[in-house]
C-alpha cells in the first residue's frame, strides 16, 4: 500500500492546480495541452497530428491573477505553435514564422578630406554595386546618297584664344579641391603646310590646390614674351628699330561654398562684394 501511494505522490508532483492556478514541471507538450484545456480554459480543441509525439518540454507557472488564455497563446506562441478559434473548437498546429527581413540602411557621406573617386576605390571590395557608371543609347542614322558619287569634305573646328581660365572644384566637408587651368594662345599665319588654316600657339599650366572656405590664393607662372625688329633706309643711313613686351598672368582666387537652397540671382555678385571687402 505504501509503495501505491509513493507512485501517486511521483506522478502528481509534477503538476499542482488550483482553480485558475496551474504549475508544470518538465511536462510532455501533447499531456500539457491537454491538461489546461480540462482543467483551466475548458473548451473543446483539436490538436493536430504534427504535435501529437512531439517531446517538447513544458514548464510555467500560472496564478490567478493572470489572463489564461493569453498567457497560453503567447507561451505556444513562442514554440511557434498557433491557436486559432472557429466555430467555438481551438485548433492548434504548428507554424513557420515568416524570415525578418534585414533592415537597409542608407548614409549620405561627405567627404573631408578623400575625394569622391578614391573613397568609392576603398568601398568597392566591401561594397556591392556600381559607381560612377552610366548608360547609353546608341541610335544608327541612315543617310542617303548618289550611288557612285563622292564629295570632299574639309572639316572645320572652331578653338578658342585668348586668356582662358577653368575652374574644376571639388566639395568635401572641410576643404575644397580645386583645378586650376591657365590658358594663353594665339592664332598665327601658318607658313607651310597644304591649306590656309592658321597656327594655334598655346601656353598652359595647370595648379591643383587644396583649400578651405574663404581663403585668397594668388597664382602666377604664365608668361608671354614679344620681341619684335624693324628697319627702314639704307643700309648705312637707315634705322633700326626693337620693341620687347613680357606679359605676366596673376591670378587671385577666393573661394566660398554657397548652400543652393539660400542662394539666388545675386549671389555671384554678393561674392563680388565679399572678395573686394577682403581686399579693402
Amino acid at each position: 500500500m505504501k509503495k501505491i501511494l509513493l507512485a501517486l505522490t511521483l506522478l502528481f508532483s509534477s503538476c499542482a492546480f488550483a482553480g485558475s492556478e496551474l504549475e508544470l514541471n518538465k511536462v510532455k507538450l501533447p499531456e500539457a495541452i491537454s491538461l489546461i484545456y480540462s482543467e483551466v480554459l475548458k473548451v473543446p480543441y483539436m490538436l493536430d497530428p504534427q504535435l501529437v509525439n512531439d517531446e517538447r518540454m513544458i514548464t510555467f507557472r500560472l496564478t490567478p491573477d493572470i489572463d489564461e488564455r493569453e498567457f497560453v497563446t503567447r507561451y505556444l506562441g513562442n514554440m511557434n505553435i498557433r491557436i486559432w478559434t472557429k466555430k467555438g473548437v481551438d485548433f492548434i498546429a504548428p507554424y513557420t514564422p515568416k524570415e525578418p527581413v534585414k533592415p537597409r540602411y542608407t548614409w549620405t557621406y561627405t567627404p573631408q578630406y578623400r575625394s569622391v573617386a578614391y573613397l568609392s576605390d576603398i568601398l568597392g571590395g566591401y561594397v556591392s554595386g556600381s559607381f560612377n557608371n552610366s548608360g547609353a543609347v546608341i541610335s544608327d542614322d541612315s543617310l542617303k546618297g548618289s550611288s557612285g558619287a563622292s564629295n570632299y569634305i574639309n572639316p572645320v573646328e572652331y578653338r578658342s584664344s585668348g586668356v582662358l581660365f577653368n575652374v574644376t572644384p571639388s566639395i568635401k566637408s572641410r576643404t575644397m579641391d580645386l583645378k586650376i587651368q591657365q590658358q594663353l594662345s594665339n592664332f598665327v599665319t601658318t607658313e607651310t603646310g597644304v591649306n590656309n588654316s592658321p597656327t594655334l600657339i598655346k601656353r598652359d599650366v595647370t595648379t591643383e590646390v587644396s583649400l578651405a572656405d574663404g581663403d585668397i590664393i594668388l597664382l602666377g607662372g604664365l608668361a608671354e614674351q614679344k620681341d619684335s625688329k624693324a628697319s627702314s633706309g639704307w643700309s648705312v643711313f637707315g634705322s633700326r628699330t626693337s620693341e620687347s613686351n613680357k606679359t605676366d598672368i596673376m591670378v587671385m582666387l577666393q573661394v566660398r561654398k554657397v548652400d543652393r537652397s539660400r542662394a539666388t540671382p545675386r549671389s555671384a555678385a554678393r561674392s563680388g562684394e565679399l572678395f573686394r571687402d577682403n581686399l579693402n
